[in-house]
């Protein structure tokens, strides 16, 4: 889902062309495996409010001027947003903007900038903020973050060991986002969904349905939300990605779509499967274990253009996939060409 959005302009052109009219830009691609993770706090910087709708206004404080505090990050998972979506790990965009909705509400805070995740197939591990408010809201200000940081650490601190949410002080910000679109963007964040939609009914221990809400991020003119969607059922993946576009239609943003391949749908007929599962006791002395996964693989895109290839997927252990700590374990690496040699010597010639 791409968009790009303005301000409630029908048109959905900017309508102050000659300023920064904050664009929405947002992407949800209908790939087929979505993951639910992890997440870091971002910095927020308390200054104050000024300005509301139009382009971005200047951040003039009306008490003292006061810099502004800006939140830490902590050290989350992240992971793969496939086959990790189904872990319960934090999301550090969805937190950050459950963390924003309060500070708007309760200290009329005012967004100027906004960063968090970097890759749209992995759970973002790390969300900042910057925003402003009254200089005399600092100390209650903060001791909202400690209590939203004590909150975290009670609902996923025996998944997310070393989650930490700070605020530290910052300079005022140049300007601010518009209030009406600061206010849509984050309803539309924090209504959207994100992870595990639906599990295979006949299979309900494997992902069929998920989305991950990758990147977010504020810049001169727009700001881009990407949205990975994931699903082993076409028409599932078509649904929910309908209803993350009704989402961001309703905050008035513009939603494109881009990026999508097709699912690949398990043969447990295959021929070539059925050779592997012959040929993995005699290469490895253990039995082959078959798995479904909720993860995009070009087998699906090369089944669309060659129907009824029979293919199969394998190779060495990877462990933390779309992660800092992703690696490889290197005793299998052996392995998996053992058995692509004895596969290649024993595949049936094709009449």
């Amino acid at each position: 889902l791409r968009h790009t959005a303005a301000t409630r302009d029908p048109t959905f052109l900017p309508s102050h062309p000659t300023h920064l009219s904050p664009l929405h830009r947002c992407r949800a691609h209908p790939p087929i495996i979505t993951t639910a993770a992890p997440v870091s706090t971002p910095p927020l910087h308390p200054l104050n409010p000024s300005g509301s709708g139009g382009p971005p206004a200047p951040a003039r404080p009306r008490g003292p001027p006061n810099p502004a505090p800006a939140a830490g990050r902590g050290g989350l998972h992240g992971g793969h947003s496939g086959v990790d979506i189904h872990l319960g790990r934090m999301n550090a965009n969805k937190e950050m903007f459950r963390f924003l909705k309060e500070a708007v509400s309760e200290y009329e805070a005012r967004l100027a900038s906004y960063s968090g995740g970097t890759l749209r197939n992995a759970i973002p591990r790390e969300a900042e903020a910057v925003v402003t408010i009254l200089a005399e809201d600092k100390e209650d200000f903060m001791d909202a973050v400690n209590d939203f940081a004590a909150t975290l650490k009670r609902e996923y601190g025996f998944i997310e060991e070393n989650l930490y949410f700070t605020a530290e002080q910052t300079e005022l910000p140049h300007s601010l986002l518009p209030e009406e679109i600061q206010d849509d963007l984050i309803n539309a964040i924090v209504a959207c969904h994100n992870g595990v939609y639906r599990m295979i009914p006949d299979a309900p221990d494997v992902v069929e349905t998920s989305s991950n809400l990758s990147i977010v991020r504020t810049s001169e003119g727009y700001i881009e939300v990407k949205i990975l969607v994931r699903s082993s059922s076409e028409s599932m993946k078509r649904a929910l990605a309908s209803e993350l576009e009704s989402t961001f239609s309703l905050a008035g943003a513009r939603v494109d779509f881009d990026g999508a391949y097709p699912g690949w749908e398990p043969n447990f007929k295959s021929q070539i499967l059925n050779l592997m599962k012959r040929l993995y006791p005699q290469v490895t002395g253990r039995e082959a274990q078959v798995k479904m996964m909720h993860a995009g693989l070009e087998c699906g895109i090369i089944g669309a253009n060659y129907p009824g290839l029979d293919m199969i997927s394998f190779g060495p252990t990877i462990k933390h996939p779309h992660s800092p700590n992703e690696k490889v374990e290197i005793s299998t690496v052996e392995t998996f060409w053992k058995l692509l040699v004895a596969a290649l010597e024993n595949i049936p010639v094709k009449e």
